[in-house]
């Protein structure tokens, strides 16, 4: 297998994980909207952490694929920074996300949670 077909299944795969990410969140979004009366907000916060699980994904894909490229020291140090780089963006996220009336907490860490969801979920089902 080359480079190029590689990369091709890594962006086929990644966009399986993202699609279904978004399916489950649009699903928690309309039931939200049938259950609960605060709705607007909780959709708010789906939607804020839906879009930041998507960005710290591609985040984590592309500082895997540079530091499969780097000495193993170096990619030890590449990774771990590109690690707390995520988490404080997760930890922004979430202090946002209490601090903003508009923005459910709950439906922010739903959102957060989205890719993990989906691939926990596609692991079962495949």
């Amino acid at each position: 297998m080359n480079w190029k077909d590689i990369m091709d299944e890594l962006f086929a795969t990644k966009l399986k994980i993202v699609r279904n990410a978004i399916f489950l969140m649009a699903t928690a979004a309309a039931l939200s909207v049938v259950l609960y009366d605060g709705w607007t907000a909780f959709v708010t916060g789906i939607v804020f952490g839906l879009l930041i699980a998507v960005l710290c994904f591609e985040l984590l894909s592309s500082a895997v694929i540079r530091a499969v490229n780097l000495p193993p020291e170096k990619a030890q140090i590449y990774a771990g920074t590109r690690y707390i780089i995520r988490l404080v963006i997760y930890a922004a996220v979430i202090f946002i996300s209490i601090k903003a009336d508009y923005i459910n907490v709950v439906g922010t860490i739903l959102g957060l949670s989205s890719i993990k969801l989906s691939i926990v979920i596609s692991g079962i089902l495949d």
